[in-house]
């Protein structure tokens, strides 16, 4: 081969079968597979057991990758591609020999493209060569563009005000803290992110508990100490954040510090031990009823990384907890909430129902100026307390994709076996964890936007949470492939072009 032909790039291959098997067998020389699978045609059999006597392998004849034909029969060999797909990633050192067709069919199933650390080469007819499925296709950074492009269409498609300056700059914000996190967790600097966001969430407690001239505060007999106490302490931000927003970041604080706790030895532990202490009183404290089932679902998705005996007595604590403080202070047993989300809901639907597919766009329900009236009187429609309907709102119908393209992938990763795994034990699950209690906690509040208001005018703030928690898990993953790249590939893919 020349100097021009080993480049880095697209390299011609001559048509020649025994070139290329002996090419691709050089190629393929540092690797180890443990079984090299071939498609049933008489052609890709007879390259398949050519590169496998170069390898030292046996190759196995499966119907699963049998090339694709047009017609009814396509569906048939779909389902049969998806199987084998179910199959293979079972054999995470598996060699597949397969058409053009049905190879690009069975990445897609597997998860996306990635190059090898071999160069990337193609045949004259356009077919991949060499390739793996390394990079999955549901990776955690497709829902931060497909939300960015959601919310950039709702505000182009539809007339009307836009928002203000302090809520693009907390999208940019929103953006920033995304790149940072998941920089550094690719960098293996997840623990200083996790323990900033424990800080963040302990460092918000006085403040929901501090003078506020708002109403909104949830008075029991197990909390009122705590706002006595409060009163005391100085006005440092007017009005002050709502307990229910603290009680959703003590909750992904609580997902961490108990990963942490679990899974680390010494100093670490203990410290995670304290910060465990604190977040999960000063959870309490808030009397948030979402909040509190946030905290439990994180609780169990960590606790079960552990074992199911732990996930079932972390469950049966928190159900334990929850009963006995909702029967010590009766106000927290009162519907009139729900009944005031369930009127903000209808409003929202009513009002999003004709823009469906796009979305009204960022920040105009509260611009909207819809007041909702019903058996408890009258509330004004800022905030729908519901992280869907707010998606939906916001940013259509990708907003709605990018939450399900999230949790679908969360799914994946965490049906993964954990010796595919090479991000430190605590960072999965805590994430996971945090990742859970942020999804429950969406089902009745708003944790993708809040309103703040200063000096009479009311701002529409993109929350940087859920950038941080996807950044942070999109860091993990790429520092993921990182470390299944470098020692051996763990799955490659070859093609064999039409003759």
């Amino acid at each position: 081969m020349t100097a021009e032909q080993a480049r880095p790039g697209p390299v011609l291959i001559g048509l020649d079968g025994a070139r290329q098997v002996e090419f691709l067998a050089s190629e393929l020389a540092a690797a180890r597979f443990d079984v090299l699978y071939t498609g049933p045609e008489h052609g890709t059999r007879r390259a398949s057991s050519a590169l496998a006597a170069r390898l030292g392998l046996r190759p196995v004849v499966h119907s699963g990758l049998q090339q694709l034909s047009g017609g009814p029969a396509v569906l048939t060999g779909l389902v049969r591609t998806a199987r084998f797909a179910q199959e293979v990633r079972l054999k995470p050192r598996a060699l597949v020999v397969a058409r053009g067709g049905t190879l690009r069919l069975l990445l897609l199933f597997l998860g996306g493209w990635r190059r090898l650390p071999w160069v990337w080469r193609q045949a004259p007819a356009g077919e991949p060569l060499v390739c793996a499925c390394e990079a999955p296709a549901l990776s955690f950074a497709g829902p931060f563009y497909l939300l960015l492009a959601g919310l950039l269409v709702g505000l182009v498609a539809l007339p009307g005000p836009w928002p203000g300056w302090a809520t693009f700059a907390s999208l940019a914000l929103g953006a920033l803290v995304y790149s940072l996190c998941s920089r550094a967790a690719a960098a293996g600097r997840a623990g200083g992110i996790a323990a900033l966001l424990v800080a963040i969430s302990l460092a918000g407690v006085p403040l929901a508990f501090g003078p506020d001239p708002v109403d909104h505060r949830k008075v029991t007999t197990f909390n009122a100490w705590a706002y006595r106490l409060g009163e005391h302490l100085p006005a440092i931000i007017l009005p002050a954040p709502n307990p229910n927003a603290v009680a959703g970041l003590l909750a992904i604080a609580l997902a961490l510090a108990v990963a942490v706790a679990l899974h680390n030895h010494g100093r670490r532990r203990l410290l995670a031990a304290a910060g465990v202490i604190l977040t999960a009183g000063s959870l309490l404290l808030t009397a948030s009823r979402t909040g509190w089932c946030a905290g439990a679902a994180a609780l169990f998705v960590v606790a079960a990384g552990r074992g199911r005996r732990q996930a079932t007595v972390a469950l049966a604590l928190s159900g334990l907890a929850m009963a006995a403080l909702l029967g010590a202070s009766p106000a927290l047993g009162s519907a009139i909430d729900l009944t005031i989300r369930h009127s903000l809901w209808q409003a929202t639907i009513a009002m999003v129902r004709d823009h469906a597919i796009t979305g009204i766009g960022l920040g105009r329900v509260a611009q909207a100026g819809v007041i909702v009236s019903g058996a408890f009187g009258q509330a004004r429609l800022e905030a729908t307390h519901n992280a869907l309907l707010q998606l939906w709102a916001d940013a259509g119908l990708l907003g709605l994709a990018a939450w399900a393209w999230a949790l679908l992938r969360l799914g994946r990763s965490m049906l993964a076996p954990a010796a595919q795994r090479s991000a430190p034990t605590w960072a999965i699950a805590g994430l996971y964890g945090a990742f859970v209690a942020f999804l429950v906690q969406g089902l009745f509040e708003t944790n993708t936007l809040f309103i703040w208001r200063t000096a009479g005018a009311m701002h529409q703030l993109v929350s940087p949470l859920p950038f941080a928690l996807l950044g942070l898990l999109c860091g993990l993953e790429q520092r993921e492939l990182a470390a299944a790249a470098e020692p051996v590939p763990p799955r490659a893919v070859a093609s064999i072009p039409h003759s």
